[in-house]
């Protein structure tokens, strides 16, 4: 890849070289990142326009860095043009930044954490706890980097414990709860389980369909605290994946209670989950579960098989629990 750099044209706009001729480079995703350099010096404007999507990372010459959200400018533009184009968003950084004077822009996850975050607060506003989830899959579009926990993927931590463990189907009936797009019924399937799945939100299980439309897995849109008489006590293995703590703490006995009654006797619950320590207080969406809190689930008459707690990727890092459980 040729060495690109960001470089001020003037007070008012930058400009993009490759090697030495300037020109945008115009196939860059974050994946696709190339090492940038910006001169220090002055203070520079960053002309942008609606791309949320698009970010380039920028390092400055007193090795700290930054990520700022970048223009791609129309063909045939003028690339060093001192006017921003139209309706374009203009935010300032430093070119000889300190924690104090630069603006961290947020990577495409941190944006879609703290976009989830202000939709789950205005239907908490309203008192509805779970409206929220359906709003934000409608939001999306179809555009999975828009739902902070839909990599497409099964989650890995989860992922990482089926493996320890051998998890294998051998065609028993399993359930996932809160299932979204679908990442974990789907890694359950090719496990060589009978999945049913199901979603509060209708939009992410008509999601979920096309996406695994060539396997027999069962979507439902349903209500956790509405589901079906059949389900009770039926499955001989349930997971839950990052579905407990997004709900209000004050609703967490009534959704534990809920999520117990669909395991069969003998059979295995998986509960995946940011943890937090029991006397600490969590502030914000998600709201991570402690070991008290998980203690509700042998009050429901299950047996803790093992308890995993390992560190998560954010920095620093947030734990989390894996837990095994056995009905008795």
């Amino acid at each position: 890849m040729e060495r690109t750099k960001v470089i001020p044209v003037d007070n008012n706009s930058l400009g993009f070289e490759v090697g030495d001729e300037p020109k945008w480079r115009g196939e860059f995703t974050l994946e696709q990142v190339a090492e940038f350099e910006i001169r220090p010096g002055k203070d520079l404007t960053v002309h942008m326009l609606e791309m949320p999507d698009v970010f380039a990372t920028v390092e400055f010459s007193d090795n700290q860095r930054t990520t700022v959200p970048v223009t791609k400018l129309p063909e045939n533009s003028d690339l060093f043009a001192s006017e921003p184009p139209p309706e374009t968003e203009t935010r300032e950084i430093s070119g000889n930044p300190s924690s104090e004077e630069t603006q961290i822009v947020s990577d495409p996850l941190a944006a879609a954490r703290e976009r989830t975050k202000e939709i789950a607060a205005d239907f908490l506003e309203k008192g509805d706890a779970t409206g929220w989830f359906d709003a934000l899959y409608k939001e999306a579009e179809g555009d999975n980097e828009k739902i902070p926990w839909a990599d497409l993927e099964p989650n890995r931590f989860f992922r990482e414990w089926a493996e320890k463990v051998e998890l294998s189907g051998d065609n028993r009936n399993a359930l996932v709860v809160g299932c979204g797009l679908g990442d974990e019924a789907r890694y359950l399937h090719d496990l060589g389980f009978k999945i049913t799945a199901f979603d509060i939100s209708r939009t992410a299980i008509e999601w979920a369909r096309r996406l695994h439309h060539e396997t027999d897995i069962n979507f439902v849109a349903r209500d956790l605290f509405d589901a079906p008489k059949e389900w009770y006590q039926a499955f001989d293995f349930v997971v839950e994946v990052y579905t407990i703590q997004p709900l209000p703490i004050e609703m967490r006995t009534k959704v534990i209670d809920a999520i117990a009654n669909f395991v069969k006797f003998q059979g295995q619950l998986v509960v995946v989950t940011r943890g937090r320590e029991d006397d600490e207080i969590p502030t914000e969406l998600p709201w991570a579960l402690s070991r008290k809190d998980l203690s509700r689930f042998e009050e429901n008459g299950f047996r803790q098989v093992s308890f995993e707690e390992t560190p998560g990727d954010e920095d620093p890092p947030i734990p989390r629990f894996v837990v095994e459980y056995v009905k008795n």
